[in-house]
């Protein structure tokens, strides 16, 4: 090949691909950690690399450098065993992170999105071990009835200490700090490595895969997802908050969902060490004066940053369930917006039926901080 080149009777037109697209170490190395791989590459050559392991350990660090979702920690998630007799189902429903008032959310996600799939689902449910309650699992079974074939596992929260650091520019009102955040996350982690393993046992990915939160009430019902071919993953048009992205419920194609599922490993190797500090980012706290991150505006740079995608969005409307039977009502900047999270918003799409029907509520009330409207359902 190169003596072809240089013969120049071929008269060929030759241009190097540049290096920062293709990329190869080209140089003898200690260890992976001491490459500097460029964040524009396309396409990586491992060599350089004595020895099977050698190469794969090479490109397992590549990968975990420049995949935003590359989950290279192992969650820790106790392998399940896969049901006989039990065919893998099309649409797979992953719960994770705290139950709470699971007398209301179970009873609302089994009438507004389990009813409204073309099948049953194959259940995944990741829960902290403090779940682990007669009340949360009698109504987990009502759920567990619904489904095709169910995995659930109560696990005790553990998280890495350091992480608990990265904090700087947080929006104060999340009200449990960065702690919380990435406990939800590791929790969802670990849900999604349940899927996956289901996955890597038949042999097959699902078709759809829907993620939410075990503690939402929903004021209407999910659209048939056989009619949602337009993108390769959706979420609700509201409670963007700062301007971020909806994260308490999402559907997709199972290798999106594998990477929207993996947020912990996007924010603790690729998000807060580059971007905490990048205006450009972040949200500005007219109030305060200060630009602010939460983790919705985390999410909205994944899905368009990381993953280069446009978010379909979906009719589907829901809110955190609170005590004595209250839920908070959907939140559009456009309607509720005050100074500090502005009135426009993109990524609203406001439901006017929905609104209608929050408002039709008679016992409504503001919540115990103050700054948002709960309606008991």
């Amino acid at each position: 090949m190169q003596d072809l080149i240089d013969e120049s009777w071929l008269q060929l037109k030759i241009k190097m691909i540049p290096r920062d697209k293709v990329w190869n170490p080209g140089r003898k190395y200690e260890e992976v950690e001491d490459l500097d791989v460029p964040e524009s590459i396309m396409d990586h050559h491992a060599n350089w690399a004595e020895g099977d392991e050698s190469k794969i350990n090479q490109l397992k660090y590549v990968k975990s450098k420049l995949t935003p979702y590359a989950a290279f920690e192992s969650t820790g998630a106790k392998k399940h065993e896969i049901e006989e007799g039990k065919d893998q189902a099309g649409v797979a429903l992953c719960l994770s992170s705290l139950l709470r008032y699971m007398d209301l959310s179970a009873e609302s996600i089994i009438k507004n999105v389990i009813h409204t799939l073309p099948e049953k689902p194959d259940l995944f449910g990741h829960f902290p071990s403090q779940s682990k309650t007669d009340f949360n699992l009698k109504y987990l079974k009502l759920i567990e009835e619904e489904c095709n074939q169910s995995f659930v596992t109560f696990e005790d929260d553990e998280i890495n200490e350091e992480y608990l650091n990265y904090s700087v520019n947080l929006n104060a009102f999340q009200r449990h700090g960065v702690r919380g955040n990435l406990l939800q996350w590791v929790s969802m982690k670990k849900c999604l490595q349940m899927k996956m393993d289901e996955e890597e046992g038949r042999g097959q990915k699902y078709k759809c895969v829907i993620w939410t939160r075990p503690d939402l009430y929903y004021f209407n019902s999910l659209e048939n997802i056989n009619n949602l071919d337009g993108y390769q993953f959706y979420i609700p048009a509201h409670d963007n908050h700062l301007c971020g992205l909806f994260d308490r419920f999402s559907l997709g194609t199972s290798e999106v969902m594998d990477a929207r599922m993996s947020i912990f490993d996007y924010f603790t190797q690729v998000w807060y060490p580059k971007y905490h500090k990048d205006k450009t980012k972040l949200f500005l706290n007219k109030r305060k004066n200060r630009h602010q991150w939460n983790p919705e505006i985390v999410l909205k740079e994944l899905i368009y940053g990381g993953l280069g995608l446009e978010p379909g969005k979906l009719n589907l409307c829901s809110g955190k369930i609170r005590d004595d039977g209250f839920v908070k009502v959907p939140f559009w900047h456009e309607i509720h917006g005050n100074p500090i999270s502005g009135k426009a918003c993109e990524e609203d799409i406001v439901n006017p039926e929905i609104l209608r029907k929050t408002y039709s509520y008679e016992n409504i009330k503001t919540d115990k901080y103050g700054g948002w409207f709960e309606v008991k359902v």
